[in-house]
């Protein structure tokens, strides 16, 4: 697997979200609410492949997820982007099933510096069947950007002369919006994390409200306030901490995410606001634990094939229904969902060159539960000798319970990660299971 060459940080940034109008586009009807997740190309979730990016595209659907966000830094400088980006749109196009994608370019890498290369991005795929396009316009997104120059002497002019008119002049025209940002049709707020360092530890949806109706420091009017498009993010989890890693790199966990708690509450949020799009962070981001799709394919240290986000997947499809249509969906399997992390954070490892977790003491050490059923149910959680037994009515609802060292039993299901203090390093990745009733 070959190694991304610029690892950024996800930080409370802003992504640019730029609708650029395809030579051979038609106008169309109204835009329907689309899911999109974020994939990281540098890392496929399964096998690097026609048939492992089908696995992938299945898995997304499956789960109510309308297209992926393709994220890269580089393009020409690396000999694996194009064929892998080729082989993932000729997936698409194989399967036949409506699957959309678009760029979500990283200007933290090689990119930043050469708009040629975005440039070449979008043509290249601006006419393909599985291309995005929103009302007509291909859709392309970036990863920070909205300061890039491109060796002009403003953002406005870098993006227009270097990449917007070449784009023009190959029969790819942009619209204009925005007095400020001319080619912006949209914004797309990455951060979907509460912070410590920011005094948040709950969830909150002050920042998607913010983008949706008032005014932000980005130079750019409230997006509903001029009609134009909000792209809202997601997240499950996020913690960082790879071995071997330059030391400049964070060490840390974000927040206090409770286990799907930020998850659950989020999308409630975003089922409540209703922005035009939602994009989850992320399909297949394993260094930094945010990863909702399958764990076949672990990057480098991280031991991510036994962490699952199982849990976190398949509530997925339950919250993009509502999210779409306004309305909680109807219980057709009974499930319930475990989520804990597999040691305590007391926890001292052996042999852990990067040293404690930053914020790790600041996490629950609990063994999280949601059922979602159609009727009233007693739920019996045991967490090494511990156990709980827990009434609760149906729907979506949760449990939670301190966890202890040993096996983790949910009614006659024991999962198969244990909770153990006798660790070497630090991992402050979620485990998360289903069981299908």
């Amino acid at each position: 697997m070959q190694s991304h060459t610029t690892r950024r940080t996800l930080s409370a940034g802003l992504l640019l979200l730029v609708l650029l109008l395809a030579g051979n586009a038609k106008p169309s009807s109204a835009t329907p609410k689309l899911v999109f997740a974020h994939y990281m190309l540098w890392v496929p979730s399964t096998s690097d492949d026609v048939s492992g990016f089908i696995t992938d595209i299945k898995m997304a659907q499956a789960a109510g997820i309308d297209g992926f966000a393709i994220n890269t830094a580089d393009w020409s400088a690396v000999n694996w982007a194009i064929p892998r980006c080729d082989k993932i749109w000729e997936a698409a196009e194989t399967l036949n099933s409506g699957f959309q994608l678009f760029f979500s370019v990283d200007l933290t890498g090689s990119l930043g510096n050469m708009a040629g290369d975005i440039v070449a991005m979008a043509a290249r795929y601006a006419n393909r069947p599985n291309t995005l396009k929103v009302d007509g316009k291909v859709f392309l997104s970036t990863f920070v950007g909205q300061d890039k120059t491109f060796g002009y002497p403003t953002p406005q002019q870098g993006w227009d002369q270097a990449v917007l008119t070449p784009l023009r002049n190959q029969g790819v025209p942009v619209s204009d919006v925005f007095a400020e940002f001319p080619f912006l049709d949209g914004i797309y707020q990455w951060s979907a994390w509460p912070f410590f360092y920011g005094n948040l530890q709950t969830v909150s949806n002050q920042a998607d409200v913010n983008y949706l109706y008032s005014r932000r420091d980005f130079h750019f009017a409230a997006v509903r306030a001029h009609g134009k498009s909000y792209m809202a993010p997601i997240s499950p989890w996020f913690s960082k901490h790879m071995a071997g890693a330059p030391v400049t790199l964070p060490n840390w966990v974000f927040g206090n995410y409770k286990g799907p708690g930020m998850w659950i509450d989020h999308w409630n949020s975003l089922i409540a606001l209703q922005p035009d799009f939602v994009e989850i962070v992320t399909w297949n981001d394993y260094p930094e634990r945010t990863y909702i799709g399958p764990t076949t394919a672990p990057w480098g240290d991280d031991d991510d094939v036994t962490f699952p986000h199982l849990g976190f997947l398949d509530l997925t499809k339950y919250f993009v229904h509502a999210y779409k249509s306004g309305q909680y969906p109807n219980i057709d399997q009974e499930k319930v969902y475990v989520f804990y992390r597999s040691s305590s954070k007391y926890a001292v490892a052996s042999n852990d060159p990067l040293g404690p977790i930053q914020n790790s003491q600041s996490m629950d050490d609990n063994i999280y539960v949601v059922t979602l059923l159609n009727s009233p149910a007693d739920v019996i959680v045991t967490s090494g000798s511990s156990s709980g037994r827990f009434s609760v009515n149906g729907g979506l609802k949760n449990v939670t319970m301190a966890f202890q060292q040993g096996a983790q039993v949910l009614g006659q299901k024991t999962f198969a990660k244990q909770i153990s203090n006798n660790i070497a390093v630090y991992d402050f990745n979620v485990f998360s299971d289903v069981l299908v009733l």
